[in-house]
């Protein structure tokens, strides 16, 4: 404060009264907003050049939270809960300063319900607008969760992917109810938008690679299906030549032994090499064929003894059709054809004793289901799925089990054309092919033949659809595969049963002793890490003996029977299956045990 004369005036004074708190306010957030920038400019290179997304976020929390001058920075990730389907959120990333406690192992930041808690915020989130508040003026609801961790004052910045809340970036004061000047918080949404940008790109660029791999992967399966045709093609009319000339020599009279003999060996390697090329025919789909309609089980009855005959005494053949099982229309040598290759090969898989299964059904692809699995068309098909008990196929070994000439038989033992003759044969009836196979555990070959609908049945009405079969029961779902966990998740909330989803058998048994009411149903995989889904509900059942099970696998059940996981009269259900599969079997196994 300064006193000063008033125009000259004696007795009269003007008091001139300078805000200095205000002013160095305004110098401190300009400062500060500097420092933001510069750290923005920082996190952007890193966004840019790592490609580590988990890193880069870290970094970016690291960076953002020391030049904010703040307590805490923190990422979330707002997500669908597994278990119900609800808009949660879970803690990624944070930075404290030191004397600050960290939250990141604190269990309920993760999956928090931030919707139903923080309603407020998940409202001007959601309209991607920054939360800059006080604590004291936040809702009851929010303040429960925030004042145990002694935050004062917060910010919270949204992170938005393609127009879409993904997550926040938080920064929070423990010690102070900070005053956030505009300039400060635009500097803080240049992170945010950072950090989204980033996400949506490397979301582009994962999804790219994804695309064309299986471009790649499709031109080169038809690439090598032209060459095997062409060559196949020109071959056979060298042999032909080969053969005809080699049996009108056999006609001749006064043949020599050793002549007459050569030229058998003659016919013999030429009847061999006609054989390999009939198989790069089926690869390449341009084989001859007489489509008729069929039912498979009949096809398939009629060939078992051929079979038995082709895998040895040593393997156990076991035959599961279908009752009602739809008609499909195909050549009745490819159905030959495509169940000895595939009998031949879990043969060869087989050391010793074991055993092999073939079963047959029906199936029903949405195209929703479709989508979340990689190589399925949405329709109706019959199925024809052969598995063994023998040893398995790395995933590297499995991408590339189609492909001609591949083999990982010794020299002299396979040509690497017998699954690129399945694979043909299947494609040329405009059916697909999916394989199931762990090491050590067996591979399961699921042949799927759209149905035949005849001309006259085409006019026809559709028949209604079954309705899903609901329920309110608490389900145990255990499988370490995290994309068939959420789907399989998913279903069964849609169904309207509570679900507690574990990715292992250790989480499943903490989770089972953490649930306070009544688990109707243990659902689990069979093959798991830790232990197998049979020691799972032994173990679980010990604990709560009228628990029903639902064993589920990418096997046949009759094979994981043979090696002692499923016990007579244990619920199963083959993958894939259908969300109208799974309702009516809960319902079965769920109604049966109650």
């Amino acid at each position: 404060m300064r006193v000063l004369p008033f125009l000259g005036r004696p007795g009269t004074v003007l008091i001139s009264h300078v805000n200095v708190t205000a002013r160095k306010w305004a110098e401190e957030t300009l400062q500060r907003r500097d420092l933001i920038l510069e750290a923005a400019a920082h996190i952007g290179q890193i966004l840019l050049s790592d490609n580590d997304l988990d890193r880069a976020l870290s970094s970016a929390t690291i960076l953002a939270g020391q030049a904010s001058g703040q307590d805490r920075s923190y990422i979330f990730e707002v997500h669908e809960s597994r278990s119900t389907g609800e808009i949660v959120m879970s803690m990624r990333h944070e930075w404290v300063r030191e004397g600050i406690i960290a939250q990141i192992s604190n269990p309920e930041l993760q999956n928090f319900p931030i919707a139903q808690v923080a309603p407020y915020s998940y409202n001007m989130l959601s309209r991607n607008l920054p939360v800059c508040e006080l604590v004291r003026n936040l809702p009851e609801s929010e303040r429960s969760v925030l004042e145990p961790q002694n935050i004062v004052s917060i910010l919270l910045m949204p992170i938005s992917v393609n127009k879409r809340l993904w997550g926040l970036i938080g920064y929070d004061n423990c010690h102070a109810e900070y005053v956030w000047s505009a300039g400060e918080m635009a500097a803080l949404g240049v992170v945010a938008a950072s950090i989204g940008g980033a996400i949506a790109r490397m979301r582009a660029e994962e999804e790219k690679t994804r695309l064309q791999g299986q471009l790649q992967q499709s031109q080169k399966m038809e690439m090598v299906g032209q060459l095997a045709g062409g060559i196949a093609h020109d071959f056979n009319n060298m042999l032909s030549v080969i053969l005809g000339y080699a049996e009108l020599a056999l006609m001749k009279p006064d043949l020599s032994p050793s002549l007459l003999a050569d030229l058998k060996e003659m016919v013999k390697a030429a009847e061999r090499s006609a054989d390999l090329t009939r198989q790069l025919l089926a690869f390449a789909r341009k084989q001859t064929v007489a489509p008729e309609v069929l039912d498979l089980n009949e096809t398939v009855a009629g060939m078992l003894k051929m079979m038995q005959r082709l895998i040895g005494e040593d393997i156990d053949l076991n035959w599961r059709p279908k009752a009602n099982l739809w008609p499909v229309k195909v050549d009745p040598s490819q159905i030959d054809q495509i169940l000895a290759n595939l009998c031949v090969n879990a043969r060869d898989a087989i050391s010793g004793v074991g055993k092999m299964t073939i079963e047959t059904g029906n199936s029903v692809f949405d195209e929703e289901y479709c989508s979340a699995h990689e190589g399925f068309v949405a329709g109706e098909y019959v199925q024809l799925a052969v598995s063994d008990n023998g040893c398995g196929m790395e995933r590297e070994t499995l991408a590339r089990i189609f492909e001609p000439f591949f083999t990982t038989k010794e020299l002299g033992k396979g040509t690497g054309l017998g699954l690129a003759t399945v694979y043909g044969a299947v494609k040329q009836n405009n059916g697909f092919i999916n394989a199931y196979s762990e090491p050590n555990q067996g591979t399961t070959f699921t042949i799927y033949l759209p149905r035949y609908v005849h001309e006259a049945q085409q006019t026809l009405p559709e028949s209604p659809a079954l309705p899903v079969a609901r329920g309110n029961e608490t389900i145990l779902l255990v499988e370490d595969e995290p994309s068939i966990l959420e789907m399989t998740a998913k279903m069964l909330a849609i169904q309207g049963y509570t679900v507690l989803a574990a990715s292992t058998p250790e989480k499943a048994m903490c989770l089972a002793d953490e649930h306070a009411g009544r688990i109707h149903l243990l659902m689990t995989d069979v093959v798991l890490p830790e232990m197998n889904g049979r020691e799972l509900s032994e173990r679980l059942q010990t604990r709560n003996p009228d628990l029903a099970c639902l064993f589920m696998s990418g096997y046949t059940a009759d094979i994981i029977a043979h090696r002692g996981v499923l016990d007579k009269g244990v619920h199963f259900i083959q993958k894939p299956f259908s969300i109208t599969e799974l309702s009516i079997k809960l319902r079965e196994v769920l109604d049966t045990t109650s």
